[in-house]
């Protein structure tokens, strides 16, 4: 697995101090997935897929990272330095490892300028 694009986003307000990474992985097979990792930046992070299957289409996988980080920023979250992988490890798991979760409703989500 390739890792193409990492966005991380921070969230501080009183005693919150977390972080939320978002990956777009390239499969050998050529599609792609999006995974995510979030937790207190320093304690240990809790990962997941944001896609339900792999997309052939790298664009369809870019607008739903895209669309959890505008998400994520209208939560309060800020954008801020990547993860370095060695932090993260080199954690890029299988479907079967994690609890799924659900693809974003695009039509619920707004956008957010900065």
């Amino acid at each position: 697995m390739q890792v193409e694009l990492t966005k991380t986003l921070y969230y501080q307000q009183g005693t919150s101090d977390k972080v939320y990474s978002l990956w777009l992985v390239r499969n050998p097979d050529g599609r792609y997935i999006v995974q995510y990792a979030f937790g207190r930046r320093t304690g240990s992070l809790k990962y997941g897929f944001k896609t339900l299957s792999p997309k052939k289409d790298r664009w369809e996988a870019l607008q739903i990272l895209e669309e959890v980080q505008f998400q994520k920023v209208a939560e309060g979250y800020r954008p801020g330095k990547d993860l370095p992988l060695e932090v993260v490890g080199s954690w890029f798991a299988t479907k079967d490892d994690v609890v799924q979760t659900k693809e974003p409703e695009f039509s619920k989500l707004r956008r957010v300028r900065f």
